[in-house]
């Protein structure tokens, strides 16, 4: 995972949060860059760069909302869920939902 800051928002709290844009590389692979691991605003549906909250988690999707991410930087776990096949009605092996998790073996700022 790289993270490169943007800014720091207050959330309705008041408390601070920092705003990042973020690459995910699959451990063994060459970089990937997801149009973004981003999160999608209801309304209206644009990315969004993903943020910290408070307590160092990050949670977010990539555009077309198959993967779901979450991350806790304080363990440096975290979950890789994808959402697709199954409901869709197609029953095919190689298109099933699956939950991923383990830990970060790189976080770079």
């Amino acid at each position: 995972m790289k993270l490169s800051f943007r800014e720091t928002v207050k959330n309705v709290l008041g408390r601070d949060e920092e705003v990042y844009d973020v690459t995910i590389t699959e451990e063994g692979t060459s970089p990937t860059r997801f149009s973004g691991c981003v999160v999608l605003a209801r309304p209206p549906l644009e990315p969004q760069p993903p943020l910290i909250d408070e307590f160092g988690n990050l949670h977010c999707t990539d555009e077309a909302e198959l993967y779901v991410y979450r991350f806790n930087f304080g363990t440096h776990r975290f979950l890789k869920i994808y959402t697709a096949g199954y409901v869709s009605g197609l029953d095919s092996r190689s298109d099933t939902p699956a939950i991923s998790g383990g830990l970060c073996t790189k976080i770079s700022q």
